[in-house]
């Protein structure tokens, strides 16, 4: 069953490009015993098919370049991923990130009245930046009553 269970996590990992833990999660959704699919998914880290700073790399670009995710979203999700937080770190630094230009172009610039300063504040908390950020880039944008 361990030979099936290392074809079954060579196809996921050729596939997509994935973390460990999801080949794990994936072989045992499949029917594989949890112990099997460990030992797959470690064997194929091991020989370099599954390489979590690539993967953090490439998670953390495209989540923040693409989707507009903040580095707190960016390092949740790789965390939830089974990244290491060494690793999630080291990606992170990798890039810069600026709440003032998205926050402009989705939202203008100008007055904002006390019900859509929450709504800002809220949508780019939900993104993952950091409050202070945050603040600072409404502070330079906005004015309220």
């Amino acid at each position: 069953m361990a030979g099936d269970a290392k074809s079954a996590a060579l196809r996921l990992v050729l596939s997509k490009r994935r973390t460990e833990k999801e080949v794990c999660e994936a072989l045992v959704e499949k029917g594989f015993s949890a112990e099997d699919a460990e030992d797959a998914a470690s064997y194929y880290r091991e020989n370099g098919y599954i390489n979590h700073e690539e993967y953090a790399r490439r998670f953390a670009h495209d989540a923040a370049l693409l989707k507009g995710h903040g580095p707190e979203r960016i390092r949740r999700d790789l965390s939830v991923r089974g990244v290491e937080a060494q690793i999630i770190e080291d990606a992170i630094s990798l890039l810069s990130f600026d709440v003032t230009t998205p926050m402009e172009k989705r939202f203008g610039r100008g007055f904002k009245s006390e019900k859509e300063h929450a709504q800002i504040y809220g949508y780019f908390l939900r993104k993952g930046f950091h409050p202070g950020d945050i603040r600072k880039a409404m502070d330079a944008l906005y004015t309220y009553e």
